[in-house]
């Protein structure tokens, strides 16, 4: 059995926290569809490329996080809150 590391816990708190307060304010702006990939897809046409693009990056490193077992090195992890960051404030 793999051993559960509290960066990993610490790393998945990051990931679906964020994603969550995303998918709440897409919820807040009429998005009906699950997930963050259909949720995007329903608001894509109030939403810029560069947004589009970020939110279905965002939405598959929460779901790699969620259903595999990876890690994320610093960097990664500082870019995934940079994107979600410059997603909250468009």
């Amino acid at each position: 059995m793999n051993e559960i590391n509290a960066g990993s816990i610490q790393q998945t708190g990051i990931i679906i926290s964020l994603s969550r307060e995303i998918e709440t304010v897409m919820t807040g702006l009429g998005a009906t569809a699950a997930g963050l990939h259909d949720k995007t897809d329903f608001l894509a046409g109030r939403l810029t490329p560069e947004c589009i693009k970020l939110l279905h990056y965002i939405a598959a490193v929460r779901n790699r996080n969620a259903h595999e077992t990876t890690s994320m090195t610093q960097d990664e992890l500082e870019l995934f809150v940079q994107s979600c960051e410059s997603v909250l404030q468009e």
